[in-house]
């Protein structure tokens, strides 16, 4: 038996079965769905003697705890020095398409991007990070966990390029958009993946690599897994619209929409449920135009306020030189695929009837629950404090956005 907490190296026969099985689609299929894992690894084993490989079953359990304990460990970044190593893969040839980047981290100051097995499964989810715990915490994606460097990233062949991104000042419908996206099989839709707030936040990172690692990582998302995909959509994090120079750099014909709404409506959901990246301390404050002590003396309202601001004044700022596409959060409400179809010159049959209307009938976020219009009940809630910081700070950035949307649909051709 393994000592709990310590690393046993696997035995070469096992390296190089699962070198094998990586590559090879008949051991894969064969492995690949097991969900009990005493009996992956007895198949494990038996599938290695037929082919030639000679271990113990015990290296097969050793790497499933490895992959078990580096699966809880990655949550953890004070602790990552301690994470099992996963079998690494410096051969220079990329995982096949039916692997997908889910992670990336610095290890020994050197890029370590992870790969989870996926097969023909769509990203469907509402987030990138639901559809990934389902499937690289599964016995097979621990025993076989792959992860390459960089330059796996950099020898993939072009695949679809990004037809749109999705920027939003968060809790806006932005989901909706990406799940009214997904309800197309040809569509390819990667919902705020870690590893692009990776690519674009680590302070370790200069912008050439920055830009890089973006490309690299859309070749991998962008490559048709169901041999049926012909688009690939991006939807961002909140925060990520103050990294659009970057993002420019590495698309520069970027199509991109910022969806927005009422400020004391976001701020209240925020209140309820506040995002990670909006968080006193997380991450550089200059970013959202604050010092250390101005977050400290702000109160709740009034750093969620300025956090919020600092969004949606580069959205006017880019929206006013003639970037992007505008849309409300009540355009979505009524006509969400009209919105989609103007932004990203998509046609009618770009957005299934039935499909679309099981997903208006649901919550964006939680698919298993109904929709709501809680507007008013949002508007009720909202305190006096956090009243007073949307008027002051983002109030006036909200109208310049509404003036904006004014004047781009007083323009606008109806859509064919």
């Amino acid at each position: 038996m393994t000592e709990p907490g310590k690393q046993t190296e696997p035995l070469p026969g096992f390296v190089s079965f699962v070198a094998r099985v990586r590559r090879d689609a008949t051991l894969l299929a064969a492995l690949r769905r097991e969900r009990d894992p005493a009996a992956l690894v007895v198949q494990s084993s038996a599938l290695a003697g037929s082919a030639g490989y000679r271990f113990d079953e015990s290296e097969v359990l050793a790497q499933l705890e490895a992959g078990r304990r580096a699966w809880l460990m990655q949550w953890l970044p004070e602790d990552r020095e301690a994470e099992p190593p996963a079998l690494r893969s410096d051969d220079g040839e990329p995982p096949g398409a039916e692997w997908i980047p889910y992670r990336v981290a610095m290890v020994d100051g050197r890029l370590a991007i992870d790969w989870c097995h996926l097969d023909a499964a769509r990203l469907i989810e509402p987030f990138f990070h639901s559809t990934i715990v389902s499937a690289a915490s599964t016995p097979f994606n621990l025993v076989f966990r792959w992860r390459t460097g960089i330059e796996a990233l950099d020898a993939l062949p072009q695949s679809l390029a990004p037809s749109g991104f999705l920027f939003h000042l968060s809790r806006c419908g932005s989901t909706l958009c990406a799940q009214a996206l997904a309800a197309n099989p040809r569509h390819i839709v990667v919902s705020e993946a870690a590893p692009l707030d990776f690519a674009l936040r680590h302070p370790a990172l200069d912008e050439t690599q920055r830009v890089r690692l973006l490309r690299g990582l859309m070749r991998a998302w962008g490559r048709p897994r169901a041999n049926q995909e012909t688009q690939l959509f991006v939807k961002l994090m909140a925060s990520h619209l103050l990294h659009l120079p970057t993002l420019r750099s590495a698309f520069p014909e970027l199509p991109w929409l910022f969806v927005y709404r009422d400020p004391v409506e976001i701020m209240v959901s925020q209140e309820r449920n506040l995002s990670a990246e909006f968080a006193r301390g997380a991450g550089n404050p200059g970013r959202f135009g604050l010092t250390v002590e101005e977050v400290a003396a702000l109160d709740d309202e009034s750093h969620l306020a300025r956090v919020l601001a600092a969004i949606a004044a580069v959205a006017v700022d880019e929206i006013a030189a003639g970037a992007g596409r505008l849309a409300h959060h009540e355009e979505l409400s009524s006509d969400c695929t009209s919105v989609l179809r103007e932004a990203f010159a998509l046609p009618a049959e770009a957005f299934p009837a039935a499909a679309l209307e099981h997903i208006a009938r649901r919550h964006a976020k939680f698919p298993g629950e109904d929709y709501l219009d809680d507007r008013a009940q949002k508007q009720a809630e909202a305190s006096s404090a956090l009243r007073i910081a949307a008027q002051r700070y983002l109030l006036p950035h909200y109208e310049a956005l509404e003036r904006l949307r004014a004047a781009r649909h007083s323009r606008a051709m109806p859509i064919a």
